[in-house]
C-alpha cells in the first residue's frame, strides 16, 4: 500500500510500530492483535506498517500470511515457510514442516503478519504458536482479527483496538475512492 493512499492512520501506525520495536519484552516472540470491525482498514494499516523503513531495518525476516476462515495449522505453517524462504514446500509431513520452519526462524528477529484470523479454537492456536517460538528476542507476530475473543486468545501484548476514522478523514477517504 502506498503511504499517500492511507488516510488518518498516522497515530495508529506510530503506536503499533512502538510495540513492534519494543525490545523490552520477556518472551523472544511476542504476539500483538489488531482488532476492529470488517472494512475498518486493519489490513491496510498493517501493510503500511510492514513497509515502513524502520520496521524493515529492525527485522531480519518479514513474512505475511493471509489466514481467513480456514485455520489449518499445517496449511498456515506451509504458507509461513513459503513466505520465509520464497518457495512453497512440497508434500512435507507436519513434523518435517515444523523442522524446516524452525530452521528458517531460528535465531532470527522476525515479523510475521497473520492477516484476517477467524479461529477461536485455543488448542489450534497453541499448536501454531509452539512452532513460531524459535525466533530471537524481539520477534513479533501481528494478528488482524474482527473479534476481541481471538485477540484475547492470541495476544501476549495488550491488543490494539482500532477505531474508525473521524468524519473529516472519512470524507477524504470517500472522495479518494
Amino acid at each position: 500500500v502506498r503511504e499517500e493512499d492511507v488516510i488518518g492512520r498516522e497515530e495508529d501506525k506510530e503506536a503499533i510500530i512502538g510495540q513492534l520495536l519494543d525490545f523490552d519484552v520477556e518472551e523472544n516472540v511476542s504476539f500483538i492483535s489488531i482488532v476492529g470491525i470488517g472494512g475498518l482498514g486493519k489490513t491496510t494499516l498493517v501493510q503500511y506498517i510492514y513497509n515502513d523503513e524502520k520496521v524493515k531495518a529492525y527485522f531480519e525476516l518479514q513474512m505475511w500470511v493471509c489466514v481467513s476462515d480456514d485455520f489449518d495449522v499445517k496449511t498456515i505453517a506451509e504458507k509461513i515457510l513459503a513466505s520465509a524462504v520464497g518457495t512453497r514446500p512440497n508434500n512435507l509431513e507436519m513434523d518435517q514442516l515444523q523442522i524446516e520452519l524452525r530452521k528458517s526462524l531460528n535465531q532470527k528477529k522476525y515479523l510475521l503478519v497473520l492477516d484476517d484470523v477467524w479461529n477461536e479454537d485455543e488448542e489450534q492456536w497453541c499448536k501454531l504458536k509452539s512452532i513460531l517460538m524459535t525466533g530471537s528476542k524481539g520477534s513479533k507476530v501481528v494478528i488482524t482479527t474482527r473479534t476481541k475473543l481471538i485477540a484475547k486468545i492470541t495476544s501476549t501484548i495488550l491488543p490494539y483496538d482500532l477505531q474508525g476514522l473521524s468524519e473529516e478523514q472519512s470524507w477524504s477517504l470517500f472522495k479518494q475512492m
